[in-house]
């Protein structure tokens, strides 16, 4: 493990948020159980000592956000008794994550966040082993493909090229195809990065919201582009 890497989870270990540390569905005042979520953030040392973190791809088949870039997780139950475990339920079921939190340790509980379809989101960040990561199998039915990408690099526009080599960035060519299917109403009609002097790895577009400008981010994964809720996740842990 590197120095950057023992950093980090040392203050992931002490980040507390003052709302979420406490926030069961079913006894949260605001937030009513059946619009609540949990998700798991898996993060690990790899081979070179740096931290990485596990993403899905949505099945292609499924009604809500199919083929996206996403943590594994899904909505509260009754009989959860916390919003972890819907969390490690939801991600033992979409991947096989193991819910042994020996095997998987809670590092922090995240805020909350608002997903588009209006579900209150709440991330547990966790850290496991790579024999682990390499050992999951992803339900088809949910899950078509699981990958895992540096944490650091979304730290960067444009990745140094050392970080570069343990990336899988999309080319230009391939971006096409990526975006143009399945474009978002609130996307841009130009395909980023087709000028050679933007980042082939990040791009960053302003969109008008509520009367203010916000950042829209997207990280051009070869596998599959990372955007939506899973970007802003991610982003806030960093």
């Amino acid at each position: 493990m590197t120095d950057e890497s023992e950093l980090a989870i040392r203050r992931l270990r002490q980040y507390k948020h003052p709302i979420t540390e406490n926030l069961d569905p079913e006894v949260s005042a605001s937030i009513p159980a059946y619009r609540s979520a949990g998700v798991v953030l898996p993060l690990f040392i790899a081979n070179d000592g740096q931290l990485r973190v596990l993403l899905t791809v949505r099945a292609s088949r499924l009604s809500s956000h199919g083929g996206d870039t996403a943590l594994p997780g899904g909505r509260f139950e009754l009989g959860d008794q916390s919003i972890e475990e819907t969390a490690r339920r939801e991600a033992m079921e979409e991947i096989g994550l193991p819910k042994d939190s020996k095997q998987v340790s809670r590092l922090c509980i995240m805020e909350t966040f608002l997903s588009a379809n209006e579900l209150a989101v709440t991330p547990i960040v966790v850290l496991t082993t790579q024999n682990i990561i390499q050992r999951l199998v992803p339900n088809e039915s949910e899950v078509a493909q699981l990958f895992t990408v540096p944490l650091k690099a979304f730290l960067y526009h444009k990745p140094p090229l050392s970080l570069e080599k343990a990336m899988q960035v999309s080319p230009i060519d391939q971006r096409r195809a990526q975006i143009l299917p399945g474009r978002r109403r609130d996307e841009p009609n130009s395909v980023p990065g087709a000028d050679a002097s933007e980042s082939h790895w990040h791009t960053v577009y302003q969109v008008s919201w509520l009367g203010e400008q916000l950042k829209r981010h997207t990280f051009w994964d070869q596998r599959n582009p990372i955007r939506g809720l899973t970007r802003f996740v991610v982003l806030f842990l960093i």
